[in-house]
């Protein structure tokens, strides 16, 4: 697999579920070991890179000893460009000036994804990598960010895993198809990505199922 991601815009990563967009993230971030090949960084260093991306994972963890605020305070130490400042900005536009002062274990799923979104934005990163990260968002959420990172996007690199149709066609990204283990640079009309996922051999074996199950009736 060969590919560039800009050091600014929004890029989306689409696919099957299954295909390794995950797996891809997690060896941009170091979370595990790639088999092979090189990943350079601007040429940055392996430090450098690291104080430059920030990663929210599909299936986070979180301290739940500790409250929002405390959470946001140690991760934001960990990068030296971090914008402390911003943070109360976000707080006030995600409804969330009450909750930093909880424990993370009386978190929602949508909480918890709010106090990682803040930290992200407020890291001040060049590259902000996020894996579903619109999941167990209420919709007017889900339109603030969008409306956010689209105006970030302009000095910074977001690149996103989404299923969401809604914000594939809405966001004014780069789009890419992961299938077959590379990325293919795709339209972002609905009906032509849809007719993209159709060609895959496993959505195919699957509408055969769906006829035999059909069948069986």
């Amino acid at each position: 697999m060969s590919f560039t991601f800009n050091n600014i815009g929004i890029t989306v990563i689409v696919g099957l579920n299954g295909c390794g967009k995950t797996t891809l993230f997690n060896i941009i971030n170091d979370l595990i070991d790639k088999d092979e090949g090189v990943m350079s960084y601007e040429n940055m260093s392996d430090e450098e890179r690291k104080k430059e991306c920030f990663y929210i994972p599909s299936d986070f963890y979180l301290p739940e000893y500790m409250t929002g605020k405390e959470y946001v305070e140690f991760v934001l130490a960990r990068y030296p460009h971090s914008h402390k400042e911003s943070v109360s900005y976000l707080l006030t536009l995600l409804d969330f000036n009450e909750a930093y002062l909880k424990l993370i274990e009386t978190y929602s799923y949508g909480m918890k994804k709010k106090i990682q979104i803040i930290a992200a934005i407020a890291s001040n990163t060049q590259y902000v990598f996020a894996d579903e990260v619109f999941n167990g968002l209420d919709f007017e959420t889900v339109l603030l960010l969008e409306a956010l990172i689209q105006k970030l996007s302009r000095k910074r690199a977001f690149v996103l895993v989404t299923h969401e149709m809604y914000l594939i066609e809405n966001l004014q990204c780069e789009c890419y198809m992961m299938k077959k283990g590379k990325l293919c640079k795709v339209t972002q009309d609905k009906m032509m990505m849809i007719e993209e996922i159709k060609k895959e051999n496993e959505y195919k074996r699957k509408q055969e199922v769906i006829n035999e199950y059909i069948l069986s009736l």
